[in-house]
């Protein structure tokens, strides 16, 4: 049987991107350590929201499916791509629709990283100290 060990008080505070976050590892590492490690956070999620957005460029392969005139069964024989063609199994309509959200989160994430690391690189270590008002655990 799992156990569920609530967290304290303590465990948990009001970050300043106005998300509930668990600050076990900040309280634990000097100040400067835990603003290098929140700018890799950031760049980190950055980098991997850009790669997700290549890889559905690659998947989608929309220059290819221009290229073929937008005949689907073209593109699906001149790439071997056949996300245009493949139909869902109970509704019958093709999946690519309901795979277009991928892009589109991919886009919104990428924004979003990037506005995260450009305030997080923008606020010097002392302000981030300032504004976290949290005293470390270990000194």
């Amino acid at each position: 049987m799992a156990r569920f060990y609530p967290l304290t008080v303590t465990d948990v505070q009001k970050t300043t991107r106005d998300a509930v976050a668990v600050t076990l590892l900040a309280g634990a590492v000097p100040d400067r350590v835990w603003w290098v490690c929140s700018v890799l956070a950031d760049a980190i999620v950055l980098v991997f929201a850009v790669l997700l957005l290549v890889l559905c460029w690659f998947w989608f392969d929309p220059v290819g499916l221009w290229e073929a005139g937008f005949d689907v069964a073209a593109f699906s024989g001149d790439t071997f791509n056949y996300i245009y063609q493949e139909p869902t199994t109970t509704l019958g309509v093709p999946k690519f629709l309901f795979w277009m959200i991928v892009p589109i989160v991919s886009v919104t994430m990428a924004v979003h990283a990037a506005s995260n690391l450009a305030s997080t690189l923008a606020s010097s270590a002392a302000a981030v100290v300032e504004e976290r008002g949290a005293a470390p655990l270990v000194e």
